[in-house]
């Protein structure tokens, strides 16, 4: 039998299938400092990530899942190759230190502006305005079947991070819509 750590918040612990080397997490930060038009991390996020990677696991800054969800400036996204490479980095210099680290996939929703579309409305869960915002488009199954696909049908462009973890505005789009619609959704993602 393993004797406990004399500090429990230092012992290791078993997470999934993964053993993560303390109970240290580090919450994700939109950080937004990916200046470059691309939006891919870089050397100075791999830095970042890894003078952190003695936490028991790391969740990334929120990630953009496609160029649709892009909602404000500088944040990372994951849906071109330049960026996958660019999180290779991050990944790679991380799982060097032995840490752990999820992605955090993000996705603006309504809280987004048409700026950022090309003039487009943003999507979101209902054509509601709130208060700061534009008042965006009612995303329909066809459309939140594109988040979807964007989410989970890319796996190997993600396959460096241990896990993924939906943002609160991406949960609420997808979980409202899957409420409401789910027997059509079902057949989307089956």
């Amino acid at each position: 039998m393993e004797q406990p750590h004399p500090l429990a918040l230092l012992a290791p612990l078993p997470l999934g299938g993964l053993r993560l080397a303390n109970r240290v997490a580090m919450a994700p930060m939109t950080r937004g400092r990916v200046t470059n038009a691309g939006l891919a991390p870089t050397a100075a996020q791999a830095t970042y990530y890894r003078q952190r990677a003695t936490a028991g696991l790391i969740l990334s800054e929120g990630t953009w899942i496609s160029q649709q969800a892009i909602g404000f400036v500088n944040v990372p996204g994951i849906f071109t190759q330049r960026q996958v490479e660019g999180w290779q980095l991050v990944t790679e210099a991380v799982h060097r230190e032995g840490g752990k680290i999820f992605l955090q996939l993000g996705h603006a929703g309504a809280m987004s502006h048409p700026d950022f579309h090309n003039g487009a409305l943003p999507v979101g869960p209902s054509a509601v305005n709130g208060v700061l915002v534009t008042t965006g488009r009612k995303i329909t199954v066809s459309g939140l079947s594109v988040i979807l696909l964007h989410k989970g049908g890319i796996p190997e462009r993600r396959s460096a991070f241990q896990r993924e973890e939906l943002n609160g505005p991406t949960a609420a789009i997808v979980k409202r819509k899957l409420i409401c619609c789910e027997p059509v959704i079902s057949q989307l993602v089956a």
